[in-house]
């Protein structure tokens, strides 16, 4: 999930340097070079993570089961946990 969100959206980073007219500045060029590597290291890491995740699935195991059973683990253990 980390490294989902950490993705850049480098056309509204791009808009908004436009707007405040630092899209030809140094800073400017450093910010949308900062954001490209990011962006690439964000996308190998997104599938490497997914690339490991489908390699130890079990058959027919989703996503959404996975999850679902990491939630429920931790509503009963945290509320196991409280009510002790």
């Amino acid at each position: 999930m980390a490294a989902a969100m950490s993705i850049t959206a480098i056309p509204i980073l791009g808009r908004i340097m436009v707007e405040l007219n630092i899209s030809r500045t140094r800073i400017g060029s450093l910010t949308i070079s900062a954001a490209a590597a990011d962006d690439a290291s964000g996308w190998i890491l997104l599938a490497l993570v997914t690339a490991n995740r489908a390699q130890y699935a079990e058959p027919g195991q989703t996503w959404s089961d996975d999850c679902r059973g990491r939630r429920l683990c931790l509503v009963h253990g945290v509320g196991s946990a409280s009510s002790a």
